[in-house]
């Protein structure tokens, strides 16, 4: 998930680039000036101000400290750097998948939106770029995951739970009714009688609202349903939804959780680290390679050094 909100912020401008370079061959308009030469290519102010708008929309739109302002412009190069990376190695993405997330993107009924396919293009291919070059490194062994059980083990512990069943109805004197007649009932009794009289949520399912922690319900409730036994009804509990009548079905103890159970999250939680740190690898070793010279002061950020005679003449 990590490396799709990485990518959000490095989405594309590439493709202003030779509308820049249209605009800037135009008598009429005075010759731009670059703020960075990335790798041979010229990149100019109005480049990232749209960068900028586009990435990062109304976030951009109040003054901002230099600091945040350098950090914007190293994912403006980054997003630059990666997409000059896929080229290089012919990498593309399909109509298929430009379709596919296209149509989650731009509402077909504003014709203006299509302007920002070809950024939605650069958005995937940075994205399916940068996962190809780090997927080998993330791989996830079984070995790996029961270790960090081990050493995790008090994070898999989890609380008292109970399996709850509902009755709710708009009045008092419903609920009385339904309380004498539930007095004694077996389970599968209270599910009919909230299946017939129940305006709650849950009344097509029986009443039945699943399993609960505590902390996860309101404290008016926690206190009687936890206080319940198995098969057990509660008096009638009012609330601004009406009055309830609560069945707890079953109760589960506090337990640490198995291994099988929390396989899947952890195989999640270690590749997501995997993916992050290796990520970031890449990048930095991009950055690092790249020739980049900086000629706004205001935009040089940490880690490159430029050399004196980089800033152009006047």
């Amino acid at each position: 998930m990590w490396i799709l909100l990485l990518l959000v912020i490095i989405t594309s401008g590439a493709c202003q680039t030779a509308e820049m370079s249209a605009v800037s061959s135009d008598d009429t308009q005075p010759e731009q000036q670059p703020i960075a030469v990335v790798n041979g290519v010229e990149l100019f102010e109005d480049q990232f101000e749209n960068y900028l708008a586009l990435a990062h929309g109304e976030l951009y739109e109040d003054p901002m400290s230099e600091l945040p302002k350098r950090q914007l412009f190293r994912e403006f190069v980054v997003q630059e750097l990666l997409l000059s990376e896929a080229q290089k190695e012919q990498f593309s993405v399909s109509d298929d998948e430009l379709h596919e997330l296209r149509s989650e993107w731009i509402n077909p009924e504003n014709p203006e939106e299509e302007e920002i396919v070809e950024h939605i293009r650069d958005y995937l291919v940075s994205q399916r770029f940068l996962h190809q070059k780090v997927r080998a490194h993330c791989e996830v062994s079984l070995g790996e995951m029961q270790s960090y059980y081990a050493s995790h083990y008090d994070d898999f512990i989890v609380d008292d739970q109970v399996s709850v069943l509902e009755i709710v109805v708009n009045s008092r004197e419903e609920v009385e009714t339904l309380a004498n007649l539930t007095k004694s009932a077996e389970i599968r009794v209270f599910r009919e009688m909230a299946r017939r009289h129940s305006k709650g949520i849950s009344a097509s399912k029986g009443g039945d609202l699943g399993f609960f922690s505590r902390g996860e319900l309101p404290e008016k409730f926690e206190e009687v349903i936890f206080n319940l036994k198995p098969g057990e009804i509660s008096k009638p509990v009012e609330s601004i939804q009406g009055f309830h009548l609560f069945l707890v079905e079953e109760k589960l103890p506090g337990h640490p959780q198995k291994f099988y159970e929390v396989s899947d999250q952890i195989f999640r939680e270690l590749t997501a680290s995997k993916e992050r740190i290796a990520s970031e690898s890449y990048l930095g070793e991009l950055l690092a390679k790249a020739d980049i010279k900086i000629y706004d002061e205001s935009l040089e950020f940490r880690h490159l050094e430029r050399k004196k005679n980089d800033r152009p003449a006047k």
